[in-house]
């Protein structure tokens, strides 16, 4: 049975690559990346609609030994969506029980500018650790107004919860609220942007500590909160 975030994350990728080609229809990218599986016949078309399945997500593309990827044969002909369909935020949304490791490793694989808020240089050793995130860079993260400014910030909710750290939780979170203006805009996440929205509000869960020795995990579904300011707007 195909789990939900999957079913999303197919058709974002799918949206994604008819984008980057151009193509109007899952047939049309059928017949641009795999010619070989349509066949023309006297009462008309015949086709596996694989590629339809994968715009609605009823099928999500898996790797099989003797068979062609959908993910690398997409990449292949129209660069730019893989990152999309392989982003590190699936899993999390999942629910997987990922390790504060696995999370700092994704982080660390990120673009430089990501990684320009996350890491600082130690001042004896040398190497690059990530440094204090406090509200300067979540807001210098939102501003990026990017999906994987978004998957960092989900990332960092998620390290929150491997280091027990509410202060963490609290600007991961605050850095995922100002991002989703950008995210509800760019035409790659647009058509999905309250579908992601939901996954995320339903896994990344507000901490509440009605007194000292004890905490609450509450939803918020962050649509029907009042749009927050612009980071762009508040520079």
């Amino acid at each position: 049975m195909r789990h939900p975030v999957d079913v999303l994350r197919t058709r974002l990728w799918f949206h994604v690559v008819k984008l980057r080609s151009g193509l109007r229809s899952a047939y049309a990218v059928e017949l641009a990346l795999e010619p070989e599986l349509v066949q023309l016949h006297v009462g008309g078309v015949v086709r596996p609609r694989k590629w339809d399945g994968y715009a609605s997500g009823a099928r999500v593309p898996r790797r099989m030994k003797g068979k062609r990827y959908a993910v690398e044969v997409a990449e292949a002909r129209f660069p730019g969506a893989a990152t999309y369909f392989d982003s590190p935020i699936w899993p999390v949304l999942r629910g997987e029980a990922v390790t504060q490791a696995w999370v700092d490793s994704r982080l660390r694989a990120m673009s430089p500018a990501i990684l320009d808020i996350l890491l600082q240089q130690h001042p004896i050793i040398g190497d690059w650790q990530f440094g204090e995130f406090d509200e300067e860079r979540a807001k210098r993260l939102a501003e990026l107004c990017s999906f994987e400014a978004l998957t960092a910030a989900v990332l960092l909710t998620t390290k929150s919860e491997r280091i027990a750290s509410p202060q963490l939780r609290e600007l991961a979170l605050l850095t995922y609220r100002q991002v989703q203006p950008a995210i509800a805009r760019l035409i790659d996440t647009a058509p999905f942007a309250d579908e992601l929205f939901w996954a995320i509000d339903s896994v990344c869960k507000h901490w509440v500590f009605p007194n000292p020795q004890s905490r609450l995990e509450v939803v918020v579904f962050t649509k029907s909160l009042p749009e927050p300011s612009n980071p762009e707007e508040s520079t």
